[in-house]
């Protein structure tokens, strides 16, 4: 950096979008402030806070700046006045759309004379026209090494250095296959941001390529099955159909592009419910497995996605012949894959999915008993750390509370609370199946205290099921339920123990569960009914005749809700009933009289019609 001769110290510098057309930007990043002045281009980075427009940052430190020649004409700098504040140029003109404005002062001082600790010299990188092969080579060799700062700084230099578009095109989406790379290893949210913005641009550059378009849908649902993100997976699906649409017939590569836009359909599925992209989807899987060789490596991993695809437009109506074919190509992908293969634990569950839904549907015994041995497999075969070890766990839980539903057997209780015990340790706290399991684990833990009596088996049902509402927020779809289980759980202990405290805190779970149900959901009239219960439950113990008339409120509404030939009708009717006639008893009107009489000959017929009354349900 020699002849150096003037320095410009700027502050309070201010960065806006002006285009704003990347929504990648993760908070807390690095962004870069571009001083362009004339044919001199100085990059300097550093931290900067996000505004609250969201498409601002503002420096927060102050920074000099060193200019090459004091001879260059600087069309934005009045070198009369001694502070001036002005924007000194579009940043990225071909890129994201960016402007630096900046308040600065102005001064003619040798390098020698400027104070060293003040300089940045050492973040102030020159940016050279074109980076060349060897850059981006390196930056492949040295991944594990690379700085995200170096990433962006590339990025930068091919926006600014490269007017060619198609040669600037293969260099972003070499760019975006390097931090891509560097977002599986690392797991970073902002690799995969950058990686997202550098296929954008090559897109951009050269829109009829197909690859380009691919590497770019591939990325962007790498987002999706982090985040989630509607408008990633509609961008996602436009990408991958986009390269679909610009293949040749005889492109090797165009089965796996068609494999991707089926995996993408089905994720917005899920999202939208659209059956429409349900359909694509299976027609893609069927034409990408059509393209694929035998003996291809990637062969299984097609067979099971359009297994998948198959189970979920079953999900979606119920057709058999769908579960079938799930169940074929899926077991078709187990068979090819080997034990060691990182991908066969995913095809046996998949598989013992598909056969768990079969016997749900024909009632075969076999089905779910392969479909455990399947569930066990994949258990087995996935290391601990795996992040999905923790949902196979679950899973297989699930698998084993199905049969001891079948079959009482409590060995297979106690195997369903042993692995949804262990998937609860592997799990953190904000993981969003946590909430789901906990209660899971809490059911099972009730259900075996009802088996056996054993009272600590109750005292591990509310720990755990309290857990599950506390980190379930109130908006969440599962929370009555989860608040429900808890006040089932706490009403079982009031009848142990006896314990006022209990039935009361059962009330207050109950009610919330109550409220945070939306009219006209399915569940209502059984949250209504239990609500009902514990109120005449206190009324009992304490005498206070507000409960008995809650309690008569919440039963006939639950009778109202209840369809006729539900099972739950004929007790429901005689909570009623029991309620009114509690109520004669205290006040001797003959109208409650007649209702308890109502509410029991109802219950009465009902029972007398094949009815049969529901020996879990607590009567009044």
């Amino acid at each position: 950096m020699s002849e150096l001769d003037t320095v410009i110290t700027l502050y309070e510098l201010h960065i806006e979008s002006l285009i704003y057309p990347h929504k990648d930007l993760p908070e807390g990043m690095k962004m870069f402030a571009q001083l362009i002045i004339k044919e001199h281009i100085w990059l300097q980075a550093l931290a900067v806070e996000p505004e609250s427009d969201g498409k601002s940052w503002k420096f927060t430190l102050e920074c000099k700046m060193l200019l090459s020649s004091k001879s260059h004409s600087y069309d934005t700098l009045k070198w009369t006045e001694p502070v001036v504040v002005n924007q000194l140029n579009t940043v990225n003109a071909d890129g994201p759309s960016l402007n630096l404005s900046a308040s600065f002062t102005c001064s003619l001082s040798p390098p020698h004379n400027i104070p060293t600790d003040n300089l940045l010299a050492s973040k102030i990188t020159s940016v050279a026209p074109f980076p060349s092969s060897r850059d981006m080579l390196q930056a492949y060799s040295n991944l594990e090494k690379a700085d995200s700062l170096e990433i962006w700084v590339m990025h930068e230099r091919i926006l600014l250095g490269c007017p060619e578009s198609k040669s600037r095109a293969i260099a972003l989406n070499m760019l975006g296959s390097i931090s891509k790379r560097r977002y599986k290893s690392s797991s970073f949210r902002q690799d995969l941001s950058q990686a997202i913005w550098a296929y954008s641009d090559a897109v951009r550059d050269n829109p009829m390529s197909p690859m380009f378009s691919s590497d770019l849908g591939t990325a962007l649902m790498l987002r999706v099955n982090k985040f989630g993100r509607l408008e990633d997976i509609t961008r996602a699906v436009d990408m991958l159909q986009q390269s679909v649409n610009l293949t040749t017939d005889g492109e090797p590569k165009q089965a796996g592009w068609l494999n991707n836009l089926g995996v993408a359909l089905i994720s917005r599925f899920k999202q939208v419910g659209d059956l429409a992209d349900v359909n694509q989807s299976i027609t893609h899987h069927t034409a990408s497995i059509d393209l694929t060789p035998d003996g291809h490596p990637d062969m299984p991993s097609r067979l099971s996605n359009l297994g998948a695809a198959f189970s979920t437009r079953f999900e979606k109506l119920g057709d058999l012949a769908d579960l079938e074919q799930s169940i074929t190509y899926t077991a078709a992908a187990v068979g090819l894959t080997p034990d060691d293969h990182t991908q066969k634990p995913t095809f046996l569950i998949n598989l013992g999915n598909s056969l768990g839904k079969r016997f749900e549907q024909l009632g075969e015994l076999a089905d779910l008993s392969q479909s455990i041995t399947w569930k066990a497999a994949a258990v087995d075969l996935t290391p601990d750390r795996h992040p999905a070890k923790p949902s196979r766990l679950s899973n297989l839980g699930a698998a084993f509370w199905t049969r001891f539903e079948q079959f009482g057997e409590h060995a297979d209780l106690n195997q369903s609370i042993t692995y949804y015990t262990a998937s609860i340790d592997l799990i953190p706290d904000g993981h969003p199946g946590k909430p789901s399991w906990l209660s899971n684990l809490g059911a099972a833990f009730s259900t075996r205290f009802e088996e056996l009596g054993d009272l600590a088996d109750l005292e591990q049902s509310i720990t755990y099921t309290a857990a599950a509402v506390e980190l379930t927020p109130d908006d969440h779809t599962q929370k009555p339920t989860f608040l429900h289980n808890l006040g089932n759980s706490l009403g079982k202990r009031f009848e142990q123990l006896g314990e006022l405290a209990d039935l009361s805190q059962s009330i207050t779970y109950h009610t919330a569960a109550v409220d945070t149900t939306p009219e006209g959901h399915m569940d209502r009239p059984i949250l209504l009914s239990n609500l009902g219960i514990a109120l005449n439950d206190r009324f009992g113990q304490l005498g206070d005749l507000a409960d008995l008339e809650q309690s008569i409120i919440y039963n006939t509404a639950a009778v109202d809700l209840t369809p006729d030939g539900h099972p739950d009708k004929p007790s429901r009717l005689r909570n009623a009933g029991a309620g009114f006639c509690t109520r004669f008893e205290q006040f001797g009107e003959c109208a409650d009289l007649d209702q308890s009489i109502t509410y029991y000959t109802a219950a009465a017929d009902l029972i007398s019609n094949g009815h049969i009354d529901t020996p879990s349900m607590t009567l009044l």
